[in-house]
């Protein structure tokens, strides 16, 4: 017992190594959606490498049939926080992946200053109502022209 444990608190360049090897999406935004951060796996999982959606409106890339009632959750993110919530998110190729996601306002006025979503793909898109079954990962959009909810 005369070994001493190392320091509790990780070093930033831990969690960045910590940040870079998960396979969730770690998602910060400000409180009116707009993405200020995103891991590096949003490239794995979404195809958007993290720094193209900094600054984005994190909805507008929630398919617009899953539109409202995400954002509806997101006014959750400062009470309870939102659980397991899934929706379809664009993919940088025109797709749509399913994500399941998980949230919370963090601390506004604390180091993250927002809002904190965890999210991952999740395969076949699950068992909720008006979702089809047996999708794939990533759902063709017939028309790949415009905005984000064509």
């Amino acid at each position: 017992m005369g070994e001493e444990l190392p320091p509790s608190e990780l070093t930033a360049e831990q969690y960045r190594a910590l940040l870079g090897h998960t396979s969730d999406v770690i998602t910060v935004t400000e409180t009116d959606g707009t993405v200020r951060y995103r891991s590096p796996s949003s490239e794995r999982v979404t195809g958007w490498r993290p720094e193209e959606l900094r600054g984005e409106d994190f909805l507008e890339y929630v398919h617009p049939e899953d539109r409202d009632r995400v954002g509806g959750r997101f006014d959750a993110l400062a009470g309870e926080g939102v659980e397991a919530l899934e929706f379809r998110f664009r993919t940088s190729d025109g797709g749509w992946v399913w994500l399941s996601m998980t949230g919370r306002v963090a601390d506004t006025a604390g180091a993250l200053g927002g809002g904190m979503i965890t999210s991952r793909g999740i395969r076949g898109g699950g068992q909720g109502a008006g979702r089809p079954g047996g999708t794939r990962d990533r759902v063709p959009v017939p028309n790949k022209g415009g905005g984000a909810g064509d």
